[in-house]
């Protein structure tokens, strides 16, 4: 049977008030969801319109496909690290 369709919700003043002091504070995201009664993807997106940027405890630690050190990188889809990028022998072509 097919779900009845859900009605958004508009933000508040004071919803984005505390999203905007939340956010930056190193609180998760899931938490501060919860606090707002609001979907994780609801406040992600409404802090990425926002322009809002989380601590740099979100980056995430990798192995350089290059190199093999670890860096650190706040995008999942990051495997090079920005010293090998900016080397003469990286060519960025992945061997193709």
């Amino acid at each position: 049977m097919a779900r009845a369709p859900t009605r958004q919700r508009n933000w508040t003043k004071a919803e984005i008030d505390l999203l905007v002091k939340l956010w930056p504070s190193g609180e998760t995201p899931t938490a501060i969801a919860r606090r707002l009664c609001r979907s994780v993807g609801s406040c992600k997106g409404r802090a990425k319109r926002l322009g809002l940027v989380r601590p740099a405890s979100d980056k995430i630690t990798k192995r350089c496909l290059y190199c093999r050190h670890l860096f650190a990188t706040a995008h999942r889809f990051i495997f090079i690290c920005e010293d090998c990028k900016s080397t003469e022998k990286f060519d960025g072509s992945a061997g193709l």
